[in-house]
């Protein structure tokens, strides 16, 4: 299954936020911070559409296996 996009965000925030701390970083906020606005950047703007590319799984398909 593939995470969604706010669940890897939260993820990756909560990483980089915990090496910068460790490490006593704070450039890693910086730089990381900046590949994850890269990658919000890269994502399709319509919510439904990222939806099915997330989970291709039809309505069709879902009521007959549910």
């Amino acid at each position: 299954m593939t995470a969604l996009p706010g669940s890897t965000f939260v993820g990756a925030y909560q990483g980089m936020s915990l090496l910068a701390n460790a490490l006593r970083d704070p450039e890693i906020m910086t730089r990381e911070g900046a590949r994850l606005t890269h990658w919000l950047d890269t994502l399709p703007g319509d919510v439904n559409n990222a939806q099915k590319l997330v989970n291709p799984v039809s309505e069709r398909d879902a009521v007959s296996q549910g």
